[in-house]
């Protein structure tokens, strides 16, 4: 009976401590783990508090504000008042009236009409196509800004097509003449905003997808200095103004 009791004890012992080592190797692993956890911790903490000071620094470096185009009366009327036929990209014909800003078109019968009289955005491709084509661009329309909008908006441009709002920003360390510059923020579900500045002739800039936080074709029209900035601040337009 002792014999047994020995044996049972023995074999007691013998598994308490055959655990020992596995207690071990959990409470090591427990440790490094608590350790990755604290240093993610504090990184993510300190990256929290750099986007909080950049962010900080960008809000009062920029102020960004919706402006509206408008043709006015005289430019309006200086537009012919007839119904003009013209060949549409899908092969069909659509009846366009450029004093009234007028189109019979699936885009602005849908959407544009729905902006008020002499509004930059009531003009489709139809009609941007035929001011360009009748040389009206400059001699019916004296705003700078609205002659290079319809301008780019006779070629068919998307951004131009599928905009909602134009957004002008300002820059207070302004670099190299780029302030201010414009942002169309597009109808919803677009993804690409257009960004560009006016020049006496046209716009120059990019196209920016807001979702993939990138330029088309790899290409960033801001110097190298202030593309981080400027990204930054696209992103800020996006969540105020769509």
């Amino acid at each position: 009976m002792d014999t047994f009791v020995g044996v049972v004890f023995l074999c007691i012992v013998a598994i308490i401590f055959s655990k020992l080592p596995d207690k071990k190797e959990k409470d090591k692993k427990a440790r490094v783990f608590a350790k990755k956890e604290a240093v993610a911790h504090l990184k993510e903490i300190e990256r929290v508090e750099r986007r909080a000071a950049l962010q900080k620094l960008y809000e009062t470096e920029y102020s960004a504000k919706i402006i509206v185009l408008t043709l006015d009366d005289e430019e309006l009327k200086a537009l012919p008042d007839i119904m003009k036929s013209v060949a549409g990209s899908d092969g069909n014909k659509y009846s366009v009236n450029l004093s009234r800003l007028y189109c019979t078109c699936p885009d602005y019968k849908n959407r544009r009409s729905k902006y008020p009289p002499g509004d930059v955005r009531r003009i489709c491709k139809h009609q941007a196509r035929l001011i360009v084509d009748g040389g009206l661009n400059t001699k019916a329309i004296k705003n700078k800004k609205i002659q290079a909008f319809v301008r780019k908006a006779s070629s068919g441009d998307r951004g131009v097509e599928l905009f909602k709002n134009l957004v002008e920003v300002d820059i207070l360390d302004n670099i190299k003449g780029e302030s201010p510059f414009y942002v169309l923020t597009p109808v919803p579900g677009e993804l690409w905003f257009s960004v560009f500045w006016f020049t006496t002739r046209t716009w120059s800039g990019g196209r920016y997808n807001i979702r993939e936080k990138r330029w088309a074709y790899g290409t960033n029209p801001f110097p190298n200095g202030s593309k981080r900035k400027h990204n930054w601040m696209i992103q800020q337009i996006y969540s105020k103004f769509v």
